[in-house]
């Protein structure tokens, strides 16, 4: 596949129904367990750089990527979002959210949510965006 097929493949939304027809047919067999649910993300190389790629903070400024995922209680995404590695993680959540909600049923964004927030950081300004959601 080209880069130009590949752009246009992206562009139509065809990658987003795929992995929305996949979680509506995990649901419908095996159950979502949506009232679980748990943010977290990562950071990853992108050694040929790239649009939406910036500079890491934790690899000598090395060009990457920043992921944040959402899983069901049986550790199923259910929702991800990508920056530039250079974001700040908090303003991944909206994002993650944002297309959270494409899913089959809503996601149940209460303090079980908040739990799994690491207690090394403040958890004030994730519930403050999350109050704003709700």
């Amino acid at each position: 596949m080209t880069a130009g097929v590949a752009d246009g493949v992206v562009a139509a939304g065809v990658f987003d129904q795929t992995a929305a027809e996949a979680l509506a047919a995990w649901d419908r067999i095996m159950g979502l367990r949506l009232p679980d649910v748990c943010i977290d993300g990562s950071i990853h190389k992108a050694p040929g750089g790239g649009p939406g790629t910036g500079k890491s903070p934790v690899d000598r400024r090395k060009l990457g990527w920043k992921w944040s995922v959402a899983t069901d209680g049986a550790g199923i995404a259910v929702a991800w979002a990508a920056d530039s590695a250079n974001r700040n993680d908090i303003m991944l959540l909206g994002p993650t959210i944002a297309v959270s909600r494409g899913c089959s049923r809503s996601l149940a964004l209460g303090d079980n949510l908040l739990g799994c927030t690491r207690p090394v950081h403040s958890a004030r300004r994730p519930r403050c965006r999350l109050a704003n959601r709700r």
